[in-house]
C-alpha cells in the first residue's frame, strides 16, 4: 500500500536527516587539520634536508679545498680564467674507472685545447698520492689528479659515485652534471661541453647515475704498466777513431733487425780533403 507523505513533512525529514549526518563531519573535521598539518611538516622536512647537501644545477660551487699528490694545500677558485672546469671525481680502486679511463681520456684530449680544465679528485682516504701518480701515469692521464682525503669536496659537489662529473662554467656555476662509467653518459658529457663552448643551452643529465659507490671504493687493485721500463744507454763513438780531429753531420737510425746504424763524417776539418764517411753499428 502506498502512502503519501505531504510535501512539509517529507521536507522536515530531510532536513533532520542532513542535520544528523552534519554532526558526524563536524567531529571528525578538527583530526583532519592536524592530519593534514602532520602530513606537510613530514613531506617538507626531506625536501629542505636534500636541497642542504650537494650542488644542484645553477649553483655556484664556491672555491675548493684539495690535497695535491705531494701533500701540498691546493684551492681551486679561479674558474673565470677558462670557458669551462669539468670536475672528474675517479678511484684507482674503482672499477668501472678502470673500464672507463680511455674513453675518459679521449673526452679530454678532445677539448683540452679548447681552454677546458679537467680537474681529477680522489675522496678515498686509503688511496695513497704514490698510488694515484702511478695510476695516473699507467692510465695515461694528462690532466691533474688530486687528494680530497676528507671528502669535504665530495659533501661539496654531491658526488656519490666514480666516475662521475660535475661541469662548471667560467663563473664556476654547475651546468651539467652526470656518470662516465657508460658511453651513454660520456656522449652526455661531450655534448654538454660542446653546447657550454659554443653558449648554448646545455641539456640536463637525465641518465641514472651508475659506477662505483663513493663509500664503498673496493680494494687495491693492481694496476699493470702498459709502457715497460725505459733503458737508456750512451757511448760516444768519436774518440773511437784516433785518425780524425773533427766529426760533424751525425745521424742515428734502427736497422730492420734492430740494431743501430751511425752515420758521420770525419777528417782533419769540416771539408778537408780527408773527409771520410764513417759508419759505427751497436747490436
Amino acid at each position: 500500500m502506498l502512502v503519501e507523505t505531504p510535501w512539509p513533512a517529507a521536507y522536515s525529514a530531510t532536513m533532520r536527516c542532513q542535520r544528523h549526518k552534519q554532526q558526524p563531519v563536524q567531529s571528525e573535521s578538527k583530526p583532519m587539520k592536524h592530519f593534514r598539518v602532520a602530513l606537510l611538516c613530514v613531506l617538507v622536512w626531506p625536501a629542505s634536508a636534500a636541497t642542504s647537501v650537494g650542488l644542484e644545477l645553477g649553483m655556484p660551487a664556491g672555491a675548493v679545498s684539495l690535497t695535491t699528490l705531494s701533500g701540498d694545500l691546493l684551492v681551486m677558485n679561479n674558474y673565470a680564467e677558462r670557458p669551462g672546469t669539468a670536475v672528474l671525481f675517479l678511484s684507482a680502486h674503482c672499477p668501472a674507472t678502470e673500464q672507463a679511463i680511455a674513453g675518459i681520456n679521449a673526452l679530454h684530449l678532445k677539448h683540452r685545447l679548447r681552454d677546458v680544465l679537467f680537474v681529477g679528485v680522489c675522496s678515498n682516504p686509503a688511496e695513497s698520492g704514490e698510488e694515484l701518480r702511478t695510476f695516473s701515469q699507467r692510465r695515461g692521464l694528462i690532466f691533474p689528479v688530486e687528494r680530497d682525503a676528507t671528502g669535504e669536496a665530495a659533501r661539496q659537489f654531491g658526488a656519490t659515485a666514480t666516475p662521475e662529473m660535475f661541469l662548471l662554467d667560467s663563473t664556476g656555476t654547475l651546468v651539467f652534471h652526470g656518470g662516465l662509467a657508460e658511453a651513454a653518459g660520456r656522449r652526455a658529457a661531450d655534448a654538454a661541453i660542446v653546447s657550454l663552448l659554443a653558449r648554448k643551452p646545455i641539456a640536463p643529465g637525465m641518465l641514472p647515475l651508475s659506477g662505483t659507490p663513493l663509500d664503498r671504493p673496493g680494494p687495491p687493485r693492481e694496476i699493470d704498466d702498459p709502457y715497460g721500463t725505459v733503458w737508456h744507454a750512451a757511448e760516444l763513438v768519436f774518440e773511437k777513431i784516433p785518425t780524425a780531429a773533427a766529426h760533424h753531420c751525425s745521424v742515428i737510425c734502427q736497422a730492420g733487425n734492430g740494431d743501430l746504424l751511425c752515420l758521420w763524417y770525419g777528417g782533419s776539418y769540416e771539408s778537408a780533403d780527408d773527409q771520410t764517411l764513417f759508419l759505427a753499428r751497436r747490436g
